[in-house]
């Protein structure tokens, strides 16, 4: 099938992934999450309504510290540019490190509108919710998180979404938590391969941006 627009999904990877974007950086990108299940031929298209018409895009980040907000525009605005993106169609998601930078990108970036939906993956999102507040809730949101996660506590995914979910003006769009009790720090194998039952890419599909 031939589309002159795609839709588009940036992932943005964990902290052990960061690296300086040369070949051999890069190879440590399809460790987790969607593009491991690329890498081993393994979306699961059969478990989802969407099939696989996305333009998939996994950015390294190449400093010590989770994914700058200011990066991740540049890299956004680059890929509208070059790619042919559905515009009313660009998704983030990300796991753990990318999912705080996905929150840290809604803290700067907000206004700007870009993006029709997010699953941010075992992040943390309390400061955003904190200087956002019910604005948050006009993009559409599902967070995850494990609910014994170690490394990055789920309240930073539990705080934000209840706050949004308790919004009245506005109310928000879609605001979804799922906390998947007993799991740990990777909530994203489940969530990616569609094991777990959510349909995330159809969900993020069924939201356009105007």
């Amino acid at each position: 099938e031939s589309k002159s627009d795609w839709p588009l999904i940036i992932f943005y990877h964990g902290l052990g992934e960061n690296g300086d974007g040369t070949s051999t950086g890069l190879d440590g990108i399809p460790g987790n999450g969607i593009p491991g299940l690329l890498q081993n031929n393994q979306w699961p298209v059969a478990a989802s309504n969407s099939g696989d018409d996305f333009i998939i895009l996994c950015p390294q980040n190449s400093t010590e510290n989770c994914h700058d907000p200011n990066e991740m525009n540049e890299f956004l605005r680059w890929a509208i540019e070059y790619y042919n993106v559905d515009e009313s169609k660009i998704y983030m998601t990300g796991i753990s490190c990318g999912a705080v930078g996905i929150w840290r990108y809604l803290l700067v970036y907000y206004d700007d509108e870009v993006i029709a939906a997010t699953v941010p993956i075992c992040g943390d999102g309390q400061l955003t919710y904190i200087v956002q507040g019910c604005d948050l809730g006009n993009l559409p949101i599902w967070g995850f998180h494990g609910e014994d996660d170690d490394v990055i506590d789920a309240q930073g995914t539990i705080y934000p979404m209840q706050r949004i979910q308790e919004c009245t003006n506005p109310t928000p769009v879609d605001a979804r938590l799922t906390i998947y009790p007993g799991v740990g720090h990777d909530s994203w194998t489940q969530t990616y391969n569609l094991s777990a039952g959510f349909d995330i890419y159809s969900w993020l599909l069924s939201h356009t941006n105007p």
